[in-house]
């Protein structure tokens, strides 16, 4: 009889030709599912605040009304103005500042639900942002280099653009400074570059606002003379949607933009990014900076001109990315026929 009670070794000999008796470690996702998880929670706490910060700037809107009707003929009418407008003023204040916080969440939502869409919903990359996903392939050159000078309208940009492109990707941002600020460490930066790297150049806005458009035009004359051994990508003044239509600022940034191309168009290794016509939907609530999916949308039109590097024809590059003939960004090769529709019309003007 057998002793039931008695654990009987099992021999280890392996039968000749048998597979080894070794456990199949299958790929584990718990690692993915929970970072994914932690996106999901704070994407929905981000949604909560951003829906209590509405309904907070609509409290404040009622309160607002709520004082102006109120019935307050006990006080004083000078006293009543004063009590008044201090208060509007003030809610006024607190109804902006909710605002910005509204677009600040905003962006952080969609950069969340960027990170978590392809494994929890494969469409929404292209529901959230409109960029048509796989589009370009990834450029992988670990010998060349990307610098980016810009100020504002750069920031995370270099982030972008290395999430990309597989090469050294670095930058020099320098919020509220002009052309010739952005651009003073070229030297240093691009001294041991080639015709295999490239430059891209952000800057201008913080020009305009002084109307220091002969600055600027002297500045990237003396500039890209001393670029010519590494190809340029020159983004051009973007639109001012922070300041109304009436401002003279539209017209200086349509003639300055004019004279860019000019300039861009008698050197062989500079391409025009222009970006004048970029939609309102691309920037923030003020209206003066890029949002995320503006500056997703620039980092693919460098994602593109990197590619054309490597080819021996390289044609204009048009990225329409579904939003229309009107909101267009093109990359144009100079030495083609890009000036002959890009002088100002009076209609341009009003």
């Amino acid at each position: 009889m057998c002793d039931m009670g008695v654990n009987t070794p099992i021999s280890s000999t392996a039968t000749p030709g048998a597979m080894p008796n070794t456990p199949i470690e299958l790929p584990s996702y718990e690692e993915l599912l929970k970072e994914n998880e932690i996106l999901c929670r704070a994407l929905d706490r981000l949604e909560r605040e951003r829906s209590a910060a509405v309904d907070g700037a609509a409290e404040c809107e009622i309160s607002l009304l709520k004082l102006r009707d109120a019935d307050m003929n006990i006080i004083s009418p000078i006293e009543r103005s004063m009590q008044n407008g201090s208060a509007a003023v003030k809610l006024e204040e607190d109804i902006a500042g909710l605002k910005q916080k509204c677009s600040d969440l905003r962006d952080e939502n969609l950069e969340l639900k960027l990170s978590v869409a392809p494994v929890i919903h494969p469409r929404e990359l292209v529901n959230v942002s409109g960029l048509v996903a796989g589009g370009v392939p990834s450029v992988s050159d670990e010998s060349s280099r990307v610098t980016i000078f810009a100020d504002s309208h750069g920031k995370k940009m270099v982030n972008l653009v290395s999430r990309r492109i597989n090469c050294k990707v670095s930058g020099t941002i320098k919020p509220g400074a002009g052309f010739d600020h952005v651009t003073g460490g070229y030297i240093k930066e691009c001294k041991n570059m080639t015709d295999r790297d490239m430059v891209v150049l952000m800057g201008g806005t913080n020009d305009m606002n002084n109307f220091n458009t002969k600055k600027l035009l002297s500045a990237i004359k003396k500039l890209l003379p001393n670029l010519m051994h590494v190809n340029v990508i020159l983004m051009n003044i973007p639109k001012r949607y922070d300041l109304p239509f009436s401002s003279n600022i539209h017209y200086q940034i349509q003639r300055t933009n004019f004279e860019i191309a000019r300039i861009c168009n008698r050197f062989k290794n500079v391409k025009l990014l222009d970006v004048y016509n970029l939609g309102r939907r691309f920037y923030t609530a003020h209206g003066l900076h890029l949002n995320f999916i503006g500056k997703r949308v620039i980092s693919d039109v460098i994602e593109r001109a990197f590619v054309e590097l490597y080819k021996e024809a390289s044609p204009p590059i048009a990225v329409n990315n579904g939003y229309g003939a009107e909101e267009e960004i093109t990359v144009i090769t100079t030495g083609r026929p890009f000036l002959e529709n890009s002088q100002p019309t009076e209609e341009d003007h009003i």
